[in-house]
């Protein structure tokens, strides 16, 4: 795909400087060829490169500097073609190909002469063809560098200034969720891509599908048998469904390539395991009671009971209308979807993440019905109702179902993969369902009164199964297990070594190594390492915000900004300005999912985090962002310089790196009974 090579592409240039500029310089000239600059995805390269500049990783200059002598090559060497062919050009391959180009160009140069040169840089439809008719209609030499040089230097400045100020933004994000940057990047240069790719691949879609269509029509004329037919009646514009047999088409491939996706990266082991317990935490530290009363609500309108009731009388007012094949191809898909996802469920084994719920989760049984219920209802309402109407009820549909998915993430009886999975296999059996249900051309089923009675049901079944329920259904839901107890020895024996050994973002990647244990109160070793020169950093206020705005803010003014490990925000940060001169050490812990036990029987809080250093930096004048150091080692032995009895491990299995060795500090409160191994 294309968003994934420019992404390949640029993090390539990340870890090669000198290829970055080469890359940017080419792609610059390559856009200004004719033809080839439609091929292409200059601009998204050349921005995504200039996303780089923040982080250190490519020079914002020299970044320029290439750019605009690409875009200056490249004009000229279509302004040479232009003058040495003359009108000969055209009838060149791939110009002959493409008439219209030549039109564009001609057109707007009579419009507005040589300044068109540079008007066309910034205009992608006629920005490689311009200069070539600049050279065909005998534009002066010298008039056209100036305008091609003048042109390329703002193009090159602009772009690289949107990419780079983009860039800072995400490094400021980035730091906030550590592998967000670099998906951010990626997702930045993916969009720019996938709107280049939008514009040039649009157009071409009429014509394609027309070809398309003729293509399998005559496949499927020249066979017998139920596939032949199918297809006929898929591609037959004459069938009177035959859009909404397309948008099924459509919906069915999109619905289970996503869904074959997360099954990949479920039975793979892929981030998107990691990041379900990151989620999972995520969402547990966000509760409150008000949004609990809230979610529970939502979370029960996805229950067997309130599915079931909204299908039987959905069912009903169908029998009443006599729309036996509506009746038969929406059992069928509730059959078939229940019976999928419970094979899926035994086979994959996923386990659910909280007690009380179904022991194995992927994908969402409740979710998938629920997609299979309304997705349905939705079809069969819309084939009678005006477009505005249409969309309000679709609209609904879509929100509730996802609604109902979030408050079940909320309350935390189902892992993002998991309802993720439902969301995308439940409208997969609606696609095949509908598609079985249009090709017979079915009659009016009166979709007002339908949707009323659906509606009605929903309402009375869900009050009803909450009324039942009531507030010990707020009990059920408690959320992901709080954890483990381990006794004090055991941990200092090493059963340390049993805990994570990398934070992990909510993506699910593993990040900075986990450097430091302590066990006790987290007040008692700021307390001790106050002494030291460790200390909170500045609160986020708007005054301290806006000194990153500044571009050479002293670094104890700037506060220092969270990371999340499995969802959760630091428990303590504490940094030390003193330690290494234009530099701050900054020591992050979070809680454990495990609690000690000492020997008095006193339960002791465990805790885990990194040590590293920062170094900020001005960004074109503009603003300061700040740069973790990749050394892991000094930070953490002068923290572990700063605390009594505390002593180093080499984590099993870890091979040591120039940044870090490997070992972890091992601490605990001194006040804590147990002996010293």
């Amino acid at each position: 795909m294309m968003e994934r090579l420019v992404a390949e592409i640029i993090a390539l240039a990340g870890q090669h400087r000198e290829a970055a500029y080469m890359l940017a310089c080419l792609f610059a000239a390559g856009e200004a060829v004719p033809i080839l600059g439609a091929a292409l995805p200059g601009e998204a390269v050349i921005l995504g490169l200039a996303a780089l500049v923040p982080t250190g990783a490519l020079g914002f200059w020299p970044l320029v500097v290439a750019t605009t002598i690409g875009a200056i090559i490249g004009d000229g060497v279509s302004y040479w073609l232009g003058h040495h062919y003359h009108r000969e050009i055209a009838g060149f391959w791939p110009l002959s190909r493409h008439p219209e180009v030549i039109h564009r160009g001609e057109a707007m140069f009579a419009r507005h002469g040589g300044k068109s040169v540079f008007i066309a840089r910034f205009m992608p439809g006629v920005r490689a063809v311009v200069p070539l008719i600049a050279g065909i209609v005998g534009m002066p030499v010298a008039r056209f560098y100036v305008m091609n040089a003048l042109s390329a230097i703002a193009w090159g400045a602009s772009h690289i200034v949107v990419g780079a100020l983009a860039g800072a933004v995400l490094v400021l994000l980035g730091a906030i969720a550590g592998r967000l940057a670099i998906l951010a990047v990626a997702l930045l240069a993916a969009g720019l891509a996938l709107g280049w790719l939008t514009r040039r691949v649009v157009g071409s879609l009429p014509d394609l599908a027309v070809r398309l269509q003729a293509r399998l029509g005559r496949w499927a004329a020249s066979r017998r048998g139920f596939l032949p037919r199918l297809v006929i009646s898929l591609v037959d514009p004459r069938h009177e469904a035959f859009g909404a047999l397309a948008m099924l088409a459509v919906l069915l491939v999109g619905s289970l390539w996503l869904f074959l996706g997360i099954l990949q990266d479920l039975a793979s082991g892929d981030p998107l395991t990691h990041a379900n317990l990151a989620v999972a935490n995520l969402m547990l530290s966000l509760r409150n009671e008000l949004a609990d009363r809230l979610a529970v609500p939502l979370a029960r309108l996805a229950d067997p009971g309130v599915t079931a009731a909204v299908a039987l009388a959905a069912l009903a007012w169908l029998a009443t209308r006599r729309t036996w094949w509506a009746i038969v191809c929406w059992l069928a898909a509730f059959a078939a979807a229940g019976a999928a996802t419970l094979m899926l469920q035994a086979l994959l084994r996923h386990p659910a993440p909280a007690a009380g719920v179904p022991p194995f989760a992927f994908p969402s049984g409740a979710i998938t019905e629920s997609a299979v219920l309304f997705g349905f209802l939705v079809l069969l309402a819309g084939r009678e109702l005006a477009p505005r109407w249409r969309m309000i009820v679709a609209t609904v549909a879509v929100l509730l179902v996802t609604a109902v998915a979030f408050a079940r993430l909320y309350l935390g009886t189902g892992w993002l993969s998991d309802l993720a999975g439902g969301l995308s296999f439940g409208p997969a059996w609606v696609a095949l369902a509908g598609i079985a249900y249009l090709r017979h051309r079915p009659g009016p089923v009166r979709a007002v009164p339908l949707v009323a009675m659906a509606g009605a049901a929903l309402m009375v079944a869900g009050a009803v199964q909450i009324g039942l329920r009531g507030p010990a259904e707020l009990v059920r839901y408690n959320g992901i297990p709080s954890g483990r107890s381990m006794p004090l020895t055991a941990w200092q024996g090493g059963g340390w070594a049993t805990l994570p050994g990398r934070r992990v973002d909510l993506t699910g990647g593993a990040k900075a190594p986990f450097t430091v244990q302590w066990a006790g109160s987290r007040q008692a070793l700021a307390a001790g390492l106050g002494l030291y020169g460790w200390h909170p950093p500045p609160p986020w206020t708007p005054s301290s915000a806006l000194a990153w705005l500044l571009p050479h803010p002293a670094l104890g003014d700037l506060p220092v900004l969270p990371h999340l490990s499995n969802g959760r925000a630091e428990g303590l940060i504490l940094v030390n300005l003193a330690a290494r001169p234009g530099e701050r050490l900054v020591l992050r812990l979070w809680r454990a999912d495990v609690t000690l036990n000492s020997a008095a029987g006193r339960a002791v809080p465990l805790w885990i985090g990194t040590a590293g250093a920062e170094r900020a930096a001005g960004f074109a004048s503009l603003m300061t962002i700040v740069r973790t150091l990749p050394d892991r080692n000094g930070p953490r032995n002068m923290l572990a310089a700063a605390i009594a009895g505390s002593r180093l491990e080499r984590r099993p299995g870890t091979p040591g790196t120039p940044y870090w060795d490997g070992a972890i500090l091992l601490a605990r409160e001194p006040e804590v009974a147990g002996p010293t191994p």
